[in-house]
């Protein structure tokens, strides 16, 4: 019956996503312990890695600001909401984490300005 067939699956999913939830809680310390995951960077600082991804995305930061050793403000006054997001995404990728993040709407539709902090 395909109602006990979709039952079965979703355990079978629900078995899955509990056995890499178990995995990766295990792996959790080691990877804490090895400075975690940066291979995006590359060998560039943090700072040089915002800068030269804000302009691939042809987004471009009213501002760049170190925030300690492992941060990176940036400020937009008038970027496409739907360029920022994406952006941000890519830097998710690439192992850069938001710390914190402040948007408001502007007039325009679509447009934002905004102030974010990343980390590795």
């Amino acid at each position: 019956a395909p109602v006990y067939r979709f039952l079965e699956e979703g355990q079978g999913d629900r078995d899955r996503h509990y056995d890499l939830l178990q995995y990766m809680l295990c792996t959790q310390a080691e990877v804490r312990a090895a400075g975690g995951v940066s291979r995006g960077l590359q060998g560039q600082s943090l700072l040089s890695q915002i800068s030269s991804s804000t302009a691939k995305f042809r987004i471009k930061p009213n501002r760049l600001q170190p925030e300690g050793s492992d941060g990176v403000s940036v400020w937009f006054d008038a970027v496409s909401f739907n360029d920022l997001i994406r952006w941000l995404e890519q830097q998710h990728l690439e192992g850069i984490r938001v710390r914190q993040i402040a948007i408001d709407k502007s007039e325009a539709s679509g447009i934002v300005s905004a102030r974010v902090v990343l980390h590795i």
